[in-house]
């Protein structure tokens, strides 16, 4: 398989340097539109799909768990409808609530560890 040449890490530095703290969908929706705009002068056959949201949460775990990133607030999860999000043992509406990460300044400052985000172990 052909080299992506898309950074998670630098996605999420990018994205949140430009639109402030930010959700970690934001990000990986800034992250699948540089896939797709890759894609576009790909063949076919070796288009790539890049990673699923729940793939993705683990470099803002890492990020986070590396001192690049920090939870600076909450907001509110916006749902589609009129059911909101359900709580199963309760059967009841409830309010959800996403984290909006923002860079520390050693995540400013830093290079190597955003582009290297898979290999952080967490020491």
């Amino acid at each position: 398989m052909p080299k992506l040449g898309v950074s998670p890490g630098q996605v999420i530095k990018e994205t949140i340097l430009a639109n402030g703290p930010s959700r970690a969908s934001d990000c990986h929706a800034a992250y699948k539109t540089r896939i797709r705009e890759l894609n576009l002068d790909r063949d076919r056959s070796v288009f790539h799909r890049g990673m699923t949201f729940h793939s993705f949460r683990s470099f803002i775990s890492r990020a986070l768990k590396a001192g690049l990133i920090e939870i600076v607030d909450t907001a509110p999860v916006v749902t589609t409808g009129n059911q909101g999000l359900q709580d199963i043992r309760k059967k009841a509406v409830v309010e959800g609530y996403a984290n909006l990460y923002d860079l520390t300044d050693a995540g400013r400052e830093e290079e190597v560890g955003w582009t290297n985000l898979q290999a952080y172990d967490g020491s």
